[in-house]
């Protein structure tokens, strides 16, 4: 206990008055954390909160789910619970099971969060506490060193990434099993864990056991060590790196970085090679699938007269101009509060809007199996094409706006609509929507209009996709 109340301090994970959700999924590591936080949350002065998410995979998910929730009930802790077919999102996503669960769970303890605590949530005070130990944490370093990686992956995983803390980091497997133990606390077992399906899985029950075995039993801690100086390595050159940017970089906004090329060639070539994919990092929010092939390519073009320019990921172009490099997002806008942005309907677009997430729209042909697979779920809405005007605006509500509500083409104000939601009255004009003029499409988080419906006669669709905000 004094140690992990040692390590939320040094690492300040934990503030007064802040509102601390735990992932507990059941396990001993996760059942740990939760016991710990339990201890300790009068003594740091927080507020601690439980969040459960039954990925549909095991037989015995629902088990662990009501384990969990007895436990919360006895210690006076609020408890939520989500269920969802990970296996059947996966596919849907074309995202591995493990990305899937992945995203799932933390839009869930995101949405938990918002919905349960709305003013800490507004103020920062919020916190995601996670129960990574050292094992997964040399498993993550050994993971990227076999993939190929740079000090970042060899870093691994952190104490803290923005709201999201590991207070069980520094510890093992061993001394939470053994703290469970002498506290005479149950804990639930995952059988996937002791499946070789996951990389991930591989490298736990057979690399590092052999490692230990054969090389050194203290293979985890030297693993974490050497994570430890990875950390304070990338700290430092990403501090070289922030003053190349402000040298070198000239002009900028949300979907553009105009830099001097006579100023960034001096810098050294690592500098230049990690300016560059920070700025490709930006640009495509976060830089997933984004490689030191596309650096290079990148430092090619650098290196070419007059002027050319190179496709990149994520619609990004990089475009050289005698002396000047500009890194651009192609059909990409970025919405502030009370803005508005108007955009042709058969251009591929995405619009960002700031604490809500990515929208992206395309267009394709409707047929039967269309007809028969059309989504419903929260984040993916299907509209009619061609009862939509030439031009869509996403915006905050107008005076004027309305939506079909049947099948009938009876309207109702957007005004009443969020009157009849109970939607606060400090909320309304924040809201997002997706308007055809007046007619409103979609009402983001909440529902769409009727006069825009997919049916048998429908030719081609519009599809519109919110990709919410990633949280590590």
């Amino acid at each position: 206990m004094i140690k992990v109340e040692e390590y939320i301090r040094n690492n300040r994970m934990i503030e007064p008055g802040d509102v601390v959700l735990a992932g507990v999924s059941g396990g001993a590591d996760s059942i740990c954390l939760l016991f710990l936080l339990q201890g300790l949350r009068e003594k740091l002065s927080f507020k601690l909160m439980v969040a459960h998410v039954n990925h549909g995979i095991r037989q015995d998910a629902e088990e662990d789910a009501a384990y969990v929730k007895k436990v919360c009930d006895e210690l006076s802790i609020p408890f939520y619970v989500c269920k969802a077919d990970i296996p059947k999102l996966s596919e849907e996503w074309k995202m591995s099971e493990e990305e899937t669960g992945r995203k799932v769970r933390y839009e869930f303890f995101e949405s938990v969060l918002k919905s349960e605590v709305p003013e800490a949530y507004e103020a920062g005070k919020v916190k995601i506490a996670v129960a990574h130990q050292a094992e997964d944490r040399a498993e993550t370093f050994l993971l990227n060193l076999f993939r190929g990686t740079g000090l970042k992956g060899l870093a691994s995983i952190q104490p803290v990434r923005g709201k999201i803390i590991r207070p069980l980091l520094f510890m093992s497997r061993k001394d939470i099993e053994k703290y469970l133990e002498e506290h005479n606390i149950e804990f639930r077992k995952d059988s996937t864990n002791e499946e070789d399906d996951y990389l991930r899985n591989r490298i736990r029950n057979h690399v590092l056991p052999y490692v230990k075995r054969e090389i050194s039993s203290a293979v985890i801690d030297r693993i974490n060590f050497t994570a430890d100086i990875a950390t304070e390595a990338e700290r430092y050159i990403d501090g070289q790196v922030r003053n190349a940017y402000y040298t070198c970089v000239t002009n900028k906004n949300d979907v553009s970085v105009t830099l001097d090329t006579n100023l960034l060639t001096k810098e050294d070539p690592y500098i230049q090679n990690k300016l560059i994919l920070l700025i490709l990092s930006e640009l495509s929010e976060g830089g997933k699938d984004i490689g030191g092939v596309h650096v290079r390519a990148v430092r090619t073009l650098l290196k070419t007269e007059g002027s050319h320019e190179i496709d990149l990921p994520y619609r990004i172009k990089a475009r050289k101009i005698y002396d000047t490099l500009t890194f651009g997002v192609e059909g990409k806008t970025v919405l502030r509060e009370r803005e508005a942005v108007a955009f042709s309907k058969d251009l591929e677009r995405e619009v960002t809007i700031k604490g809500y997430g990515k929208l992206k729209f395309k267009s394709f042909l409707c047929d039967d199996e269309k007809l028969s697979s059309i989504p419903r779920n929260q984040y993916t809405k299907w509209f009619d094409y061609d009862k939509i005007g030439e031009s869509l605006t996403v915006r905050n509500r107008n005076q004027g706006d309305y939506l079909i509500i049947n099948n009938f083409g009876q309207k109702k104000s957007l005004q009443d609509y969020m009157v009849d939601e109970k939607i606060p009255r400090n909320e309304r004009d924040s809201i997002p929507v997706l308007a055809d003029g007046n007619h409103i499409l979609w009402v983001l988080g909440y529902r769409v209009s009727a006069g825009f419906k997919v049916d048998n006669k429908t030719r081609r669709i519009l599809q519109v996709e919110l990709e919410e905000e990633n949280y590590d």
